[in-house]
């Protein structure tokens, strides 16, 4: 499950257990997101470079979500996925430490 997940990284552990009584798995948002990737098809899986217009309006409808919603989602999927992108590139768990401390936040202990 998601929460078990969050408890075996460094630093979330404690979020997992604030939200323990929230369903992550099955929550609405999730659902919602789960049906877009569904109707989403193999090469726009692959590539969301290529979802044009068109392609979101039939997301959005197949998904029951407002276009805007499903903007919204891919923006913060192309975030996620550079966020990702610097972090494995900087040497895994010191690589989190190093942004950690450039931003000036408390390493996990």
């Amino acid at each position: 499950s998601m929460k078990s997940l969050m408890g075996m990284i460094p630093g979330l552990s404690n979020i997992a257990n604030q939200i323990k009584d929230i369903d992550l798995d099955n929550s609405k948002e999730i659902l919602h997101i789960k049906a877009m990737i569904n109707s989403m098809t193999q090469k726009e899986r692959e590539n969301p470079d290529i979802l044009n217009n068109s392609r979101k309006r039939r997301l959005a409808a197949g998904s029951g979500l407002s276009q805007v919603e499903v903007n919204r989602f891919l923006k913060q999927f192309e975030n996620a996925s550079k966020l990702a992108k610097k972090f494995s590139g900087k040497g895994g768990a010191k690589g989190l430490a190093n942004m950690l401390s450039q931003a000036n936040l408390k390493r996990p202990v």
